[in-house]
């Protein structure tokens, strides 16, 4: 099933860097694409110095310096590209490199993503209705995140763009146990 990612959580600050970038004109978005996967590429095969380098935001000094072999390695950086590398290692945020070009890529493809949280996994029946219900009603492609909480109760959690649907019953028993706490708290007690 094409349309089904493997579950991630994705921060809404990282979203905020991507529309910030698909601002910028095509042919330099395109570079910026080709050139972030190849430094993914490159960290993928390096997950030591990754972890240091997401990891360590003290040792300013071994992160520019992983930074700038990594830069050695690739090839030379668009200057649009070396500047967001810097600033999201000088933000912290150098997490968010890998979910960030794949939002990019996705956005670039027409992609959005739609995530889903069950208590169990929906068949794929239900899977291809959600997509065609994107499709024909707010005519988007999308691509599933699946993610199972077993502490969910019947229903679920999808969360679209900056929207998100609760039709979980744990939502509605944790409203009627607040209800009935008041409640009783309001009364006198009884033994």
């Amino acid at each position: 099933m094409k349309y089904l990612a493997k579950p991630r959580f994705f921060s809404t600050v990282c979203r905020l860097y991507g529309e910030v970038l698909l601002g910028i004109p095509i042919p330099l978005l395109n570079i910026l694409i080709k050139e972030l996967t190849l430094v993914d590429i490159w960290f993928r095969k390096r997950p030591i110095l990754w972890r240091l380098l997401s990891a360590s935001p003290s040792l300013a000094n071994m992160g520019h310096s992983i930074l700038s072999r990594c830069k050695d390695n690739t090839g030379p950086w668009n200057s649009v590209t070396e500047k967001l590398l810097r600033l999201l290692y000088k933000e912290h945020r150098i997490f968010f490199l890998q979910d960030l070009l794949t939002y990019l890529q996705d956005r670039q493809q027409g992609l959005e993503n739609v995530y889903i949280t069950t208590a169990i996994s929906l068949p794929d029946h239900i899977l291809s209705a959600f997509v065609e219900l994107f499709r024909n009603r707010y005519n988007v492609q999308v691509r599933i995140h699946q993610v199972q909480n077993p502490n969910l109760i019947l229903g679920g959690v999808v969360i679209w763009r900056n929207t998100l649907i609760d039709f979980s019953l744990e939502l509605h028993l944790r409203s009627i146990e607040q209800k009935m706490l008041h409640e009783i708290s309001l009364e006198p007690f009884t033994s």
